[in-house]
């Protein structure tokens, strides 16, 4: 029984080494920094998305320091603090995939 287990983990070590010891060894592409843009994978957030990605941060916890959920008001909580923040982004999704149509 030890055998045949023995025999398994060496046929996955196999495998994973294949899969994943080409991609340590190959050559690196330099990579260049679009200057302007604040990141190197060309995605850039308009003003209005990265408001709105701190609003969605900000409105949680001004909502629990208003609510204050660990004195049993959880379900008030997570419906002004959270549920408003979930359908905005929702809306702003299907805005923008009428949009693109």
């Amino acid at each position: 029984m030890l055998a045949g287990i023995q025999e398994i983990f060496t046929i996955l070590l196999i495998i994973v080494c294949i899969i994943f010891v080409p991609r340590l060894f190959r050559a690196k592409e330099p990579q260049t920094l679009k200057i302007g843009s604040g990141s190197t994978s060309g995605l850039s957030l308009s003003w209005k998305m990265r408001l709105g990605i701190v609003l969605s941060f900000i409105w949680p916890v001004v909502a629990g320091l208003f609510f204050r959920p660990w004195e049993s008001r959880l379900p008030l909580f997570v419906a002004a603090g959270f549920l408003p923040v979930a359908a905005g982004w929702a809306f702003l999704w299907i805005f923008n995939g009428v949009k693109r149509r």
